[in-house]
């Protein structure tokens, strides 16, 4: 009983140690393409962004002036301009149902969810981290990106349009 009970615990800080202390092995980097505001696909991978939500590409929003634009479309071009043709790396934190990596990603020290969310092309996504909460406070208070007029929430506006990530 008690090698039974000293296995299950040895397999337990295995396990630990395994999901808690990831190496740069297990990370993904390369060149990436921009699916959009928050997804890329790196090296045929594709990544989403961890922690944010991104309007979709056909998203529209209301701009300062109450003009109508395609948000989700500034907000894929806004994270191509960031990376531009630098290789990027991404360390996996979890799947989606979809299969896809769900990743904190970085040009250089950069995070990119926190910088698409300082610039309000994205939002803190709440029900997965409070990561980002403060950027997007920033954001809203300095009428950021989607900020400057208003938009409905990309989570909404899918459940809405019948459009899946």
């Amino acid at each position: 009983m008690m090698r039974k009970l000293f296995m299950l615990a040895i397999a337990a800080l295995l396990a630990y140690f395994y999901y808690t202390h990831r190496t740069p092995d297990d990370w993904i980097s390369g060149h990436v393409f921009v699916v959009d505001g928050d997804s890329i696909d790196v090296l045929d991978r594709r990544v989403e962004l961890f922690g944010i939500d991104a309007p979709e590409v056909r998203q529209t929003c209301i701009d300062a002036d109450g003009a109508e634009y395609r948000c989700g479309e500034t907000a894929a071009n806004t994270l191509t301009d960031i990376i531009g043709d630098l290789p990027v790396r991404c360390e996996p934190k979890q799947r989606d149902e979809h299969g896809r990596a769900i990743a904190r990603c970085f040009l250089g020290d950069h995070d990119l969810a926190a910088v698409m969310v300082a610039n309000g092309h994205a939002l803190a996504d709440r029900a997965l981290s409070a990561d980002y909460i403060d950027e997007e406070d920033v954001a809203r208070t300095m009428k950021r990106g989607m900020w400057q007029g208003s938009f409905t929430p990309p989570r909404e506006w899918r459940e809405k349009s019948g459009q899946n990530p």
